[in-house]
């Protein structure tokens, strides 16, 4: 999992506002979890248990999910933005 996991975390660092606290938790996270609770995600619940904004939360995972897949434009974060957005819209609504 090391190897798979540090250059994905690397580019979370690089191509995010993320805090990087956040990203260090979050992999602290993935390297402890099993296979099942990967394959579970959710970033509500996990926001929850660390006590921090669903939104960042959510943030994390579509930015983990933009960098796995390389898209690093500008225009490709700000429609992932837009994602996040009508998520929460549609959860509180």
């Amino acid at each position: 999992m090391e190897d798979a996991l540090a250059p994905r975390l690397a580019a979370l660092r690089k191509g995010t506002d993320l805090a990087p606290e956040l990203i260090d938790r979050f992999g602290r996270w993935a390297r402890q979890s099993d296979d099942a609770d990967l394959y579970r995600f959710n970033p509500l619940d996990w926001a929850r248990k660390l006590e921090i904004p669903e939104e960042t939360a959510i943030d994390l995972l579509l930015h983990g999910l933009a960098a796995d897949f390389g898209l690093r434009a500008r225009e490709d974060r700000v429609q992932l933005r837009g994602i996040a957005d009508d998520v929460l819209v549609h959860r509180l609504s």
